[in-house]
Parts: C-alpha cells; sequence; structure tokens
C-alpha cells in the first residue's frame, strides 16, 4: 500500500470511517444526547412535590451534568471507536484497510473530535430549547458560562478590580476552552492506540503521573527563584501588578497557541504510533 495521501482513496475511506463512527456509537451518543432533556422531567417532578410549585433544574445543575456527559464521552469514545487496533484480530484487519497510514491517522483524528464535538453541540442546543420552552431552568449553559464571572465574584467576597474584571471576562469564554477539550479528545484517543489493555484506566493514571511529574518540578523552580515583592501586597494589589505583565494580559492568546502547539504534538504521537502497529 502506498504511503502518499491520495485524495480520492482518503475521501472513500474518510466515509468509512465516519460510517463506524455512527454504527459503534448508534446507542451511547443518544443517550448522551438527551441526558439533558432524560434529567429534565424527574428533577422537574421532584421540584414540584417538594415545594409544591414546577421548577426546572437551575443552571448549576445542568452545567454539572453536562460536564459529566462531555468527560465521558472524551473518555470512552476514541476507545470505543479505535481501541480495536491493537488487538490481534481486528487490528490486523485494519492495518490492511485499503489507505495509508497518513489517511487513517488525519482520517482518525477528524471523525473523533468532529463526532464530539458535534454531539457537545447538539447537547447544549437541546438544552437551550429546554430554557426557551421552560423558563424556570434560567440561563442556557452556554449562557451560564458565559456569565461565570459572576460565581468568581461570589466566592471572591472582595470587591473587584478593574483588572479583575478584565481577567474574569476573559477566561469565562467558553471558547477558550474548545482546544482544551480537542487535547483532551486526542489524550484518550492516544491512550486508545497505545495501550492493548485497560486503555481509559492507563491514560487516567499517565496523566495523573504527568500531573505529580509537572506539580514537583514547579514546586522545584519556585523553591529555588528570590522572592518577589508581590508577594507582600494585597491581593487586589498582587493581581494588579500581575495583570501587567504581558504574558497574563493576552492569556487567551498563551493559551491557544501552547494549546494547539501541544495538540500538534499529540497527532504526530498518534501518527508515528499507528506507523508503528504490526501485524
Amino acid at each position: 500500500m502506498s504511503e502518499t495521501f491520495d485524495k480520492n482513496r482518503f475521501g472513500r475511506y474518510l466515509l468509512c470511517d465516519i460510517k463506524d463512527f455512527i454504527y459503534s456509537n448508534r446507542v451511547i451518543l443518544p443517550i448522551i444526547c438527551l441526558i439533558g432533556i432524560l434529567s429534565y422531567l424527574p428533577i422537574s417532578a421532584m421540584n414540584y412535590i417538594s415545594e409544591n410549585s414546577w421548577a426546572g433544574p437551575g443552571p448549576g445543575m445542568r452545567v454539572f451534568i453536562f460536564f459529566v456527559c462531555i468527560i465521558l464521552l472524551m473518555i470512552l469514545i476514541p476507545t470505543k471507536l479505535y481501541g480495536k487496533v491493537t488487538s490481534r484480530q481486528q487490528g490486523a484487519a485494519w492495518i490492511l484497510t485499503p489507505a495509508s497510514t497518513l489517511e487513517k491517522a488525519v482520517s482518525m483524528v477528524i471523525v473523533t473530535i468532529a463526532g464530539l464535538l458535534l454531539t457537545v453541540g447538539l447537547y447544549l442546543s437541546l438544552d437551550a430549547l429546554i430554557c426557551l420552552i421552560d423558563k424556570t431552568c434560567g440561563n442556557s449553559i452556554v449562557t451560564a458560562l458565559n456569565n461565570s464571572e459572576e460565581f468568581f465574584l461570589l466566592f471572591s467576597g472582595e470587591p473587584v478590580s478593574e483588572a479583575q474584571s478584565s481577567f474574569f471576562n476573559t477566561i469565562c469564554n467558553p471558547a477558550l476552552y474548545i482546544d482544551d477539550y480537542i487535547g483532551g479528545i486526542l489524550i484518550f484517543l492516544l491512550g486508545a492506540v497505545f495501550f492493548k489493555s485497560a486503555k481509559p484506566a492507563k491514560t487516567i493514571l499517565s496523566i495523573f503521573l504527568f500531573s505529580v511529574a509537572l506539580s514537583i518540578i514547579g514546586s522545584v523552580i519556585s523553591a529555588i527563584m528570590p522572592s518577589s515583592p508581590e508577594l507582600y501586597l494585597t491581593p487586589q494589589e498582587e493581581f494588579e501588578a500581575l495583570w501587567n505583565r504581558p504574558i497574563i494580559k493576552h492569556v487567551a492568546l498563551v493559551d491557544t497557541i501552547s494549546d494547539t502547539i501541544v495538540n500538534c504534538l499529540l497527532v504526530t504521537a498518534i501518527y508515528f504510533r499507528i506507523k508503528k502497529l504490526k501485524i
């Protein structure tokens, strides 16, 4: 099989990959999409029984359920769809499929990311529809996340400076975290094609160990660095000083660039892992 990228062959393979995605997840994806509606009825009924008035689940409850759902999607779907590539029987058939390594890797990444993002988008659309029909639910999930500055202000207990308000407005934009979610999908996709068994568990353990290692390195660096006069400022004065630093003022741009680099490295790792798979 040629290892070049052939557009016609890739198109046929991508179409088959999409069909496989739909068939393999024909049960779990509709359930995840409908979780918002399925949880709406019992929660509203319980509110009616306990308070004798109809009240849909508030934004806090729906945001929590939403995050649980998208984390489950991120962990389970990549393994369910591509975990077969490391098995002796299914993996051999997948390796012999008429497509180059690059075509398989690109298709794998596109199908997994697009499929999960479309599922998340449908979930949010259904949530917005619920809020449009039943005003007792309050704001939709997207609106609640955009207004999450209020949660920071609630827990701070102190007046908020202009710098803090600008910072919260920046980091509370849900669009800022799309590339982070894509990175999480790619990590579990890499785990699905890298590990031979217990793929989600081993991937989570690897993330934990990597985080611990980064924490230790960060602690060592902090210990050897000289003390900063900012440590002796009030919280607001300290934040004002931090906000004047270019890396903090442009945190959204820095985050996007760093996430893009990490995601490109993950895609590269997936490609080389696939390239090394043997029958």
